[in-house]
């Protein structure tokens, strides 16, 4: 029987099942800690992020896409034993006529930087290097006491705060586009929080629920507020907030490795690095089936 490939825009609780089987295989073979979320609050519903090739009923492949800006971060996991076939290049093709369609003109693959498999791919493709980032756990042992501002106050985002909030995150993060912001503020499975200093809105911080861990992210002070000891006493209050809610749920955020200060300041509150990922860039114009 030929090998099958299923395009999904929407995963069934099977299809979950066995991606995350898969993951947890390669992860076991390559001494690995990728992780799969099945929530994907970016798309639209016509949208396929997701492609997986079977034999019969065992997934041998998946890649999936992940597209919150005008770009679509790729991650991929092939069974072991069925490496250097094909299986890849042929998901991979299925995605490309996708973004294609979409209109989305980059691959974004995501490669952890101890995968020597993924490695080799992402230069086959001749990906260019972009940058890189270190995923950083909470060691609960190591959170420090630290006192808060009586005037600083953090709450749960309303609509309201929105406006003020995207004008920050268009200050502080790289190629954000409108459509990228509701999606953002509105995700199931996300609190947003914003910051006041003395009344006045000075950043946002998300922490996301996979179900498993909590992830902080989209963590942004307006510019004429950094350096003052704010974020540090911002990420100390989400730490202990969500760690009182369920300390039985790691918590993690990422960081580029060029960010010294932020690297400074998460090791501070008792984060420590535990992988380090490659962040590869392919114009959807320069690949071609052969190359992959």
């Amino acid at each position: 029987m030929p090998y099958q490939i299923v395009k999904s825009n929407k995963l069934s609780d099977t299809q979950i099942r066995d991606i995350n089987n898969l993951v947890s295989l390669c992860n076991r073979h390559d001494r690995l800690q990728y992780s799969f979320d099945p929530n994907d609050n970016f798309k639209k519903k016509a949208d396929i992020n997701h492609f997986l090739l079977y034999d019969a009923d065992k997934l041998l492949s998946v890649v999936i896409l992940f597209t919150p800006r005008n770009e679509a971060e790729v991650s991929a996991f092939t069974h072991p034993e069925f490496r250097r076939k094909g299986l890849f290049s042929s998901l991979l093709s299925a995605a490309a006529a996708e973004l294609s369609r979409r209109r989305i003109p980059d691959f974004l693959f995501v490669c952890d930087k101890s995968s020597q498999d993924g490695q080799k791919v992402v230069t086959h493709l001749k990906a260019v290097y972009e940058y890189s980032e270190f995923a950083m756990k909470l060691n609960p042992e190591k959170i420090p006491d630290l006192t808060m501002d009586p005037a600083l106050q953090i709450r749960e985002t309303k609509p309201a705060d929105r406006p003020t909030l995207i004008k920050i995150r268009r200050a502080s993060f790289r190629d954000q586009t409108d459509e990228s912001f509701m999606p953002f503020f509105l995700a199931e499975n996300r609190v947003v929080h914003t910051l006041f200093y003395h009344h006045e809105i000075i950043g946002l911080i998300a922490v996301y629920d996979d179900g498993q861990k909590y992830y902080i992210h989209g963590f942004a002070i307006d510019p004429p507020y950094r350096g003052k000891g704010l974020g540090g006493q911002a990420l100390h209050f989400i730490v202990k907030k969500f760690r009182n809610l369920d300390p039985r749920k790691d918590i993690e955020l990422e960081v580029q490795t060029e960010n010294i200060r932020a690297l400074s300041l998460y090791e501070k509150i008792g984060f420590k690095v535990f992988t380090a990922y490659d962040y590869s860039r392919l114009p959807l114009k320069n690949y071609t089936i052969s190359n992959s």
